[in-house]
């Protein structure tokens, strides 16, 4: 297990939800990590679009 996975999952606690802000592009996901979040979701559709790719074409990482 990576150290990245295993703070992931320490994130998961019974009694203690794990908040994850879904973020669209590069912008709010910056934005939302210098609010604090320990975590961060992506939508494929947002990253793929703000990079000028269409979806799920293997495109974007």
């Amino acid at each position: 297990m990576t150290d990245r996975y295993r703070a992931f999952r320490e994130l998961h606690r019974p009694g203690d939800p794990l908040l994850l802000p879904n973020a669209w592009d590069h912008a709010s996901a910056a934005a939302l990590a210098a609010r604090g979040h320990p975590a961060i979701g992506t939508t494929s559709l947002g990253v793929a679009a703000a990079a000028g790719r269409p979806d799920a074409v293997r495109a974007t990482r």
